[in-house]
């Protein structure tokens, strides 16, 4: 979490920016997108999600993707 609050701090001043997440619904993006929407309360950021199947799980892939 501290390196996601380090690139934050240096990445935005004082307008409100938006992030857009692809996010394929594995737990590593889920991660990701914890992390960040829990940072929402102490920087200026707005999220914005897009699905991306990688295709790569097959038939779980699919089922993240419903």
């Amino acid at each position: 979490m501290e390196s996601i609050k380090a690139f934050l701090e240096n990445l935005y001043i004082d307008e409100k920016k938006k992030i857009l997440l692809a996010v394929s619904g594995g737990v590593d993006s889920v991660v990701m997108l914890d992390a960040l929407y829990n940072l929402t309360t102490l920087y200026p950021i707005d999220l914005a999600i897009a699905h991306f199947n990688h295709q790569i799980r097959g038939a779980a892939s699919d089922a993240d993707e419903k």
